[in-house]
Formats: C-alpha cells, sequence, structure tokens
C-alpha cells in the first residue's frame, strides 16, 4: 500500500537528511513536480508521461525527482491526493458560500462553479479514474473514498440552503456532474451549466 509522502517525509532515514534543508525549499520543489506531473499527465496521459519529462519540465534532475518520489506508482498516487485534496478544499469553500433560502438553481451553479471549473482540473480527473479503471487499486480507493466524501458535502450545503429535498437533489447533481466533468475534459463550448442546474432544480 502507498503511503502518502507527508507520511513518509518524517518516517524514513534518508529523508531525515532532506529536513535539514529549508522547509519551504522542500515544499516548493514537492508542489513543483507534483504540478508538473499533473501538467503532463494530462497532455500525455498517466503511464506516457516519464520521469524524465516531468524532471525536464520543473528543472530538475530525475535523480531529484525521485529523490521526493521514488516510484512512479507513489507520484500517481501523490498526485490524485493532491488533485482530490483541491477538489474537497473547493467544495468546502462552496458549503461557506451556500446561504439559507439560496435557490437550489444558484446552490446548484455555484456547486459547478467551485468543483471541477476547469478543462484541465476536468482532464487530470478521467486521467486519473482511467488509470483506476486499469487495475490501480490504490487509486480506485482514493477515488471512491473522496467521491463519497462529496457526496456527502453536497447534501450539507444542499440541507443547509434550506432543501427539502437535498438527497434527490445531490443524487441528481452527482449524475449530472459525471456528465459535466466528461465534456468539460473535452472542451465542449456548448456546455451551459446554467441550463442544467435550472433543469435539477425544476424536476426534482
Amino acid at each position: 500500500m502507498l503511503i502518502s509522502t507527508r507520511t513518509t517525509v518524517r518516517e524514513t532515514g534518508r529523508n531525515n537528511c532532506m529536513a535539514k534543508k529549508p522547509p519551504t525549499q522542500f515544499e516548493d520543489n514537492r508542489l513543483a513536480i507534483l504540478r508538473a506531473a499533473s501538467e503532463l499527465f494530462c497532455r500525455q496521459g498517466v503511464h506516457a508521461a516519464s520521469i524524465s519529462d516531468i524532471a525536464r519540465t520543473v528543472k530538475l534532475s530525475k535523480g531529484t525527482v525521485s529523490y521526493y518520489y521514488p516510484s512512479k506508482d507513489h507520484l500517481i498516487y501523490e498526485v490524485t491526493d493532491f488533485h482530490l485534496s483541491e477538489v474537497t478544499d473547493s467544495l468546502f469553500a462552496w458549503m461557506g458560500a451556500v446561504s439559507p433560502g439560496m435557490p437550489i438553481s444558484q446552490v446548484l451553479e455555484s456547486f459547478f462553479a467551485h468543483a471541477f471549473s476547469t478543462e484541465e482540473k476536468c482532464r487530470l480527473h478521467i486521467c486519473l479514474l482511467s488509470d483506476a479503471m486499469l487495475g490501480n487499486e490504490a487509486i480506485r480507493r482514493l477515488l471512491t473514498f473522496s467521491l463519497s466524501k462529496w457526496r456527502a458535502m453536497a447534501e450539507a450545503g444542499l440541507q443547509k440552503s434550506g432543501c427539502a429535498h437535498y438527497g434527490a437533489v445531490a443524487d441528481a447533481l452527482f449524475v449530472a456532474l459525471e456528465s459535466v466533468i466528461l465534456r468539460r475534459a473535452m472542451g465542449d463550448a456548448d456546455l451551459k451549466i446554467g441550463e442544467t442546474c435550472a433543469h435539477i432544480a425544476e424536476h426534482v
């Protein structure tokens, strides 16, 4: 089972040496590698993008990248964890923005504005989902856990708005979310989120 980099840093002797370097340098490099890997996964695919490609993008040696992420599987896991954490943070912000009495269509539009709002984020999600479908069990577990958490957050936000049928609306929202992620990932210029949200609010 893969372990988060944050845990590995504390527990491995090799990284005890790394801890002597300025924390900001370590964190800056770690985030730069994660973001470069995310970008290349979107453009080339999870398995086509190599450690060497990522190292060139961040202007670090392949050995340095491997120092932070000892294996490609480890890096894929950390990119997935980072991506899902960003979406979760966005949904916490959405929950904070929801207010009692807010129209359901507006609540739903705000949800889509906070989560998976860019083509890049949607493409990365599809790439990671594909890797899980091809047998990456660690990624599948991360995605499954996050989806369950996001569903509970959606219900909580809808309930906060005063939506009486928050469970049914959350069900419809997540059916629509699958389509929105796919269409945004493909760069669909005809995607009309407002109409989708109005349709859900009207028929649930």
